[in-house]
């Protein structure tokens, strides 16, 4: 399908650092920036300097590997469609998914979606779609064992910044939370490892890769290199904050000559929340200030670094 070249624009992005009182500055390689209905440039080439395109991207890519995304909460379950066109192009780029936003469970959601794929092809054996489910062990050692490079099954996964995640799991009925009330405050919520039984959401996103739920006990760091080392293995991280450009990627990295370009409906959050955008900045600004670190450098006990430090992680590879 012939897309036309969107405007080459110069993409500058402003990522907040592990310090959430300083900021750095990423250029991507990207000359484009994708717009709500296309991807810049639709052509291979522009994307092949980007890291996870030269260390994945070839032209005889296995497309009957097994794929698997690794759903971790609050990253974005409308990747799902994204997901599912890999293994079939064929679907119209005007369809679209309904929602009723957190009224919708990620189940609900995923099985809306994969029963329209059948529609229009049939998916290869091996695709996973599933809901929150971590890593299992054996999933786990052979990524690790796996040599660079080299993929025997495709591992997606997508990453959020841990202070917009934990915000987003709050607002969405205390997400990942045995032990929480009704009245449960953020701050409360956000420190729930710290306190008995020391289980609570903050380090989601590492636990997910070590093969636990969010809600269990918040990881040392040996379990945050272990989940390092697995993280780079995947063959595609994308990054919430980036979600356009991380469907693009996600096509690309496969070939558009493969796949095609991505639906219009894949740049779509088929989940949207219904809390007011200006209260959901108040509670990202209340605990950003809750982490915020002392005179010395020293961040409190409850700021959750172990998912500070993938997310960092996770932006370079992306970048």
């Amino acid at each position: 399908m012939h897309v036309s070249l969107y405007a080459l624009l110069c993409l500058t992005v402003v990522l907040m650092s592990s310090d959430s009182s300083h900021y750095h500055t990423r250029k991507h390689s990207l000359s484009g920036a994708p717009s709500r209905n296309q991807c810049p440039n639709i052509s291979d080439e522009i994307y092949r300097d980007t890291p996870m395109i030269r260390q994945r991207r070839n032209d005889s890519i296995h497309l009957d590997l097994k794929n698997r995304w690794l759903h971790i909460p609050k990253t974005g379950t409308s990747y799902v469609l994204t997901f599912l066109s890999l293994s079939c192009p064929a679907l119209p780029h005007d369809l679209h998914f309904s929602s009723t936003g957190y009224g919708t469970s990620t189940a609900e959601l995923i099985r809306s979606h994969s029963s329209i794929i059948p529609q229009y092809c049939s998916l290869k054996p091996g695709v996973e779609v599933e809901g929150h489910h971590p890593l299992k062990l054996h999933e786990q050692l052979a990524l690790l064992r796996a040599p660079d490079g080299v993929f025997l099954e495709r591992y997606f996964t997508m990453l959020r910044d841990p202070v917009e995640r934990m915000v987003s799991g709050f607002n969405h009925n205390h997400h990942d939370c045995d032990y929480c009330r009704p009245n449960t405050t953020l701050i409360e919520y956000a420190a729930m490892h710290t306190q008995p039984p020391h289980i609570g959401p903050a380090g989601c996103m590492t636990k997910m890769l070590l093969g636990e739920d969010c809600g269990r006990r918040y990881p040392a760091r040996a379990g945050l290199e272990r989940a390092k080392n697995i993280l780079k293995k995947f063959f595609f991280v994308g990054i919430k904050e980036q979600w356009e450009l991380s469907i693009c990627l996600t096509h690309a990295i496969y070939g558009f000559r493969i796949v095609g370009a991505p639906m219009q409906s894949q740049f779509v959050h088929a989940r949207q929340s219904n809390i007011p955008s200006d209260k959901v900045m108040k509670q990202i600004a209340e605990l950003k200030e809750f982490y915020k670190a002392d005179a010395n450098g020293i961040r409190p006990d409850h700021y959750d670094w172990v998912d500070a430090e993938l997310y960092e992680y996770g932006l370079e590879l992306f970048w």
